[in-house]
This record gives structure tokens, sequence and C-alpha cells, in this order.
């Protein structure tokens, strides 16, 4: 349904964008 769409992109784009951040401080420790 049109709606499972909507919320799998949401919870996919959600890990994606977190995976980014905590990749991006692994990789840049302050």
């Amino acid at each position: 349904m049109f709606v499972e769409i909507i919320t799998v992109a949401i919870i996919g784009f959600a890990l994606v964008s977190g995976g980014a951040i905590v990749w991006d401080h692994a990789r840049k420790p302050r």
C-alpha cells in the first residue's frame, strides 16, 4: 500500500542518515 511505501522510505532514510552521522563521528574523532 501507499502508506507502507512511505513508512519504508522514512525508516530507510532515518537509518541511512543515522548511519552517516555515526560513520562521520567514527571517522572524525574530536
